[in-house]
């Protein structure tokens, strides 16, 4: 019991010297681990992941056969144009862990989703103090479609946190000019180079520094910034730097990419043309009409990152119009650092949201299931609200600052409670400007990659235990097959749609409505139904339609 206690006083010196919002922050992501630790095993699998896991599988033993397994060349679809950085990774992790490889991979996919969290927090720190990190944080952790995607994707979501952290170090070397230290140097290029091994997307990160760069230059040469001698040298030394940071993360980016090994330069670039007309072709459920992916209008990421966002993002965007003037009245009337490199790392942060979504809509390129392409700006819009937040709060009369945190926390409340309805879809949040889940499921996509088949899986066993059927009985599985039939595990036999007994029905693709028989399980969250069973040996009734409340 001594010990004990002396555990505890060791722990509270410890951390008495840390701001009260530094420590909020840590309990957060403390939370987040337990949580995800206690939950990851909810979710199902989604339909990339079956095919990723392969392909990072493929990667490792590329390495461990002396680079003479060359299988990832013959997988199908076009798996070879993405780096394997966190796909070879995880598997390498995996083959250390006894667990299966699935759970393995949500799990690990999980804690890869917080660090992109506390990255949110340092980034908005390093600007804003405490209280915007710890804000910031929140935020996004709160954000249903960051959160669950946290769980079931390994390419968007890992792919986000190095965009993120590159984002980071790119910033905070505008904060350590003149001088530069190498260890950010080489940080940023680590960063860099992950995010390019995940996809190789990621160059727009290359125009930042330049950016950065320049914007500093200009504040330096207008006396914005005084105290700066000798600036052409350095600007001189900080594009060596640059150059560096270009070098690493190239270099990176190819011990994940053995495809693009054998052509170091010119297998990239046809990367990028690939995904400039990406050939996927396919059905989109899209405000209530079914448009061809190839066919969606340029409004398709607006109005969904308008309805995926939780209320408290919509409140903050408007709030922060009149911070960001402020901020600049200010920067114009002063001079400094503490005014001027604020205002730069917005100006690359807002650079690194608007670039790629604005590039993605004015070219017209091919995106589909809602956000997920550009899930990527969710922590930096993270970042920006929690900077809005905290400014606000600081600058708030204080008769006003606790009316305006009770509104804060009920307003913080409603994706949080949705949160947990939703659980474990949260990816498939819609906020209240979209008439709730119910309404939004008739409109848009929900639950795309099928994560509903693992519940479904379940409840039909229960039924049929309960039913007293004891003969095998043969399924049919329409979407993502392996999201069903990794977890019958071979005790139903998968037969095709005319000689089945059962139907596994998942709503994309106008499932409900193609396939009939008597609904014996239904899922579904919110009034939203995302997968049914119908039963086929009852063919006296059909049962088409959303008809079915969710359950």
């Amino acid at each position: 019991m001594l010990r004990l206690t002396k555990m505890v006083d060791d722990f509270r010196t410890k951390i008495a010297p840390y701001d009260l919002f530094d420590k909020l922050s840590g309990m957060l992501l403390s939370v987040l681990v337990l949580l995800s630790l206690c939950t990851f095993w909810h979710y199902g699998i989604s339909y990339d992941e079956p095919i990723q896991r392969i392909y990072g599988k493929s990667v490792f033993n590329y390495y461990v056969s002396g680079l003479q397994d060359r299988s990832y060349e013959k997988m199908d679809g076009n798996m070879r144009y993405y780096g394997a950085a966190y796909d070879a990774t995880v598997e390498t992790v995996i083959n250390l862990i006894p667990m299966d490889r699935y759970m393995s991979r949500k799990l690990i996919g999980a804690l890869c989703g917080i660090f992109g969290i506390f990255g949110v927090c340092k980034l908005a720190r390093h600007i804003g103090g405490p209280k915007a990190g710890f804000f910031a944080a929140l935020l996004l952790a709160i954000t249903p479609p960051y959160y669950g995607h946290m769980f079931i994707n390994s390419k968007d979501i890992p792919f986000a946190v190095a965009y993120l952290w590159t984002v980071y170090f790119t910033i905070r070397m505008l904060y350590e000019l003149p001088k530069l230290n190498r260890n950010t140097i080489i940080k940023l290029g680590v960063s860099m180079g992950l995010a390019l091994g995940i996809r190789i997307g990621g160059l727009l990160l290359l125009c930042y520094i330049p950016l950065m760069l320049a914007l500093w230059y200009g504040a330096s040469f207008a006396g914005l910034i005084p105290g700066l001698h000798e600036r052409l040298k350095t600007f001189f030394r900080l594009g060596l730097a640059a150059a560096a940071s270009w070098g690493i993360a190239w270099v990176v980016m190819l011990v994940f990419w053995p495809w693009a090994q054998q052509s170091p330069f010119l297998r990239p670039i046809e990367s990028i043309g690939m995904f400039s007309s990406y050939p996927w072709i396919g059905p989109v459920l899209f405000q209530g009409r079914t448009l061809m992916s190839s066919n969606l209008p340029s409004s398709y990421i607006p109005v969904h990152l308008f309805y995926k966002l939780p209320e408290i993002f919509h409140v903050l965007a408007l709030a922060s119009v009149g911070v960001l003037l402020h901020i600049i009245s200010r920067a114009i009337r002063n001079t400094g650092n503490r005014v001027v490199l604020p205002v730069i790392s917005l100006v690359v942060i807002v650079t690194a949201i608007v670039l790629p979504v604005g590039y993605l809509i004015v070219r017209h390129a091919i995106v589909y299931d809602e956000i997920r392409h550009i899930i990527f700006v969710y922590p930096l819009l993270a970042v920006l609200a929690g900077l809005t937040a905290a400014y606000i709060a600081d600058h708030m009369p204080q008769f006003l600052v606790k009316i305006g945190a009770v509104a804060a926390i009920l307003i913080l409340l409603m994706p949080l409670i949705t949160m947990i309805m939703l659980h474990p879809y949260q990816y498939a949040y819609y906020n209240t400007f979209a008439g709730g889940m119910k309404k939004a499921a008739t409109q848009f996509e929900t639950d795309y990659w099928g994560l509903s088949y693992k519940e479904t899986v379940e409840k039909f066993k229960r039924y049929m235990n309960v039913s007293g059927e004891t003969n095998a009985k043969s399924v049919f599985i329409h979407g993502p097959i392996e999201s069903a039939k990794y977890y019958l595990r071979n005790r139903y036999p998968i037969a095709d749609e005319g000689h089945a007994d059962y139907l596994f029905v998942h709503y994309r693709l106008d499932g409900f409505n193609k396939f009939s028989g008597r609904d014996i399980v239904t899922v579904g969250r919110c009034g939203a139904t995302f997968a049914v069973v119908r039963d086929r040996m009852d063919s006296n009734r059909t049962y088409p339609g959303r008809t079915d409340k969710a359950r």
